[in-house]
């Protein structure tokens, strides 16, 4: 997987200047693992570019993503406490056929608690 491919990424670099940016990783694939190689290997960057795209578990569902907002909540909350230095990044989606006020409202609400770092926003089209 993933974490096992980083490991042997960053044993072969014997350049201690060079540095790996994780990028689009979905929030299913931040795993305990890891953050584990996140917290021991400084030079992967405590940085994640996470597609949450919705909070709203119906529209998570119609995208037909593998997670639900609580998990998402979850694992934001656990990379704020196990790396207290990490950048989050996302893109959200609003306008997803069937979105009513209420999910759209949910998803601000879910921005303003979450404080994530950097957040791009578009418009399903």
């Amino acid at each position: 997987g993933l974490t096992e491919m980083l490991k042997d990424l960053t044993m072969s670099i014997d350049d201690p200047d060079v540095w790996i940016r994780l990028l689009y990783l979905y929030p299913d694939e931040i795993t305990d693992e890891l953050i584990d190689l996140l917290e021991a290997e400084p030079r992967i960057c405590r940085y994640l570019d996470m597609p949450i795209q919705h909070i709203s578990n119906r529209i998570l569902k119609q995208m037909k993503r593998k997670t639900t907002g609580d998990d998402i909540r979850q694992t934001i909350q656990k990379l704020r406490e196990r790396l207290p230095d990490i950048v989050i990044r996302t893109s959200l989606m609003v306008g997803f056929p069937g979105e009513t006020d209420d999910e759209f409202e949910e998803l601000m609400d879910f921005v303003k608690e979450a404080k994530l770092d950097n957040v791009g926003v578009f418009q399903y089209s």
